[in-house]
Order: structure tokens, then C-alpha cells, then sequence
């Protein structure tokens, strides 16, 4: 019995293993940079500053200069480290496209959002 028991397990080991491959190669929205929020004196952005940078965001979606920004869902603080979440309508991760937008309209409101490890700032 206990030949068997490590055969099953490590065939679903195997099987897992090509499941978490394919999801990671086919995940949806790969070009979107990691965002991180500064507020003032350099600290994260709290959950109020990214809620008033979301609103933004929704308002300038609906202006045909910032179109782009219409298919944005949700931006909100991944973690309090001041790393942004952005997702669309579609569910999938923002665009680089719509992550520069976005910093655009949070330096408007005083906060600044970088791209680290990425050569676009």
C-alpha cells in the first residue's frame, strides 16, 4: 500500500506542478509594471490616497483625452508598502499604457508612483 501511496502522490505532484506552468505562462496583463505609491515625505500611500486616486482615475476614464483610462475597474493598495493593484473591466492587470496614466494623474494630486525594477519611470 505504501508504493502506491507515493506513486499517487508524486504523479499529483506532476500534475500540479504542469497546472501552476501553464497558468503562470498564460496569465493575463504580464506587461503591466509593479507600481509603488509615495505620498508626502517619501512614506507609502495610504488607503485614503489611493481611494481618491481610484476616483480620479474613474472620472478621467469618462474625458476622451484619457480614454485609455475608461477600461480601468479598480486601483487599489496591494500592499501597505505602497504597491498599487490595477485591474480592468476585463479582469485582466492594467496596461503600461494606463500605469502611465495613472501616475500622470497622481502626481496631479501629490503622490507619485514609480515603477521599480522597470527602465520606464
Amino acid at each position: 500500500m505504501k508504493p502506491f501511496m507515493i506513486t499517487v502522490g508524486l504523479a499529483l505532484l506532476v500534475v500540479f506542478s504542469a497546472i501552476a506552468q501553464v497558468e503562470t505562462a498564460t496569465a493575463p496583463g504580464i506587461g503591466q509594471p509593479t507600481m509603488k505609491c509615495t505620498g508626502r515625505f517619501g512614506r507609502a500611500c495610504t488607503q485614503q490616497e489611493i481611494s481618491h486616486l481610484s476616483q480620479a482615475v474613474a472620472e478621467s476614464g469618462r474625458t476622451a483625452n484619457r480614454a485609455t483610462l475608461g477600461s480601468v475597474k479598480t486601483v487599489s493598495l496591494a500592499l501597505s508598502d505602497g504597491t498599487l493593484q490595477c485591474v480592468q473591466n476585463s479582469l485582466q492587470k492594467c496596461s503600461a499604457q494606463q500605469a502611465k496614466e495613472l501616475a500622470r494623474i497622481g502626481a496631479a494630486m501629490n503622490v507619485t508612483i514609480t515603477f521599480p525594477g522597470s527602465s520606464s519611470k
